[in-house]
């Protein structure tokens, strides 16, 4: 992500750029040869929030798709950030991007979003 600071900076915008990331997820804590034995870090959506709206400042949408949507409720921390175990809602927060919306956070910007 540092890499492409400067375009993603000028595309720091809802209808440009969306992150979507797990919750947790297994993860080499080092980038050696041969690579140590994954890890399961329980705090990887948590800390990709921070990363990208403390760290990095960008504001564009994220949402962290899991199974146990309990385990999210730090996703309310941030503006522009929601949750979801849903299918669905995932497949509406990408089509609003290829629609080139920005109007769209009511349906996803929660935890635990479902279309209900």
């Amino acid at each position: 992500m540092i890499a492409n600071k400067p375009l993603l900076r000028r595309m720091d915008n809802a209808y440009l750029l969306r992150f979507i990331s797990d919750n947790k997820r297994n993860e080499s804590p080092t980038f050696t040869r041969p690579p140590p034995p994954k890890v399961m870090n329980h705090n990887a959506g948590k800390e990709l929030v921070q990363f990208i709206r403390d760290d990095q400042g960008y504001r564009a949408p994220i949402l962290i798709y899991c199974r146990k949507i309990n385990l999210t409720t730090y996703v309310a921390d941030w503006k522009g950030v929601g949750s979801t175990k849903n299918q669905e809602v995932v497949q509406v927060f990408i089509e609003a991007l290829v629609n080139r919306r920005r109007d769209d956070e009511v349906a996803w910007a929660k935890v635990g979003a479902t279309l209900d």
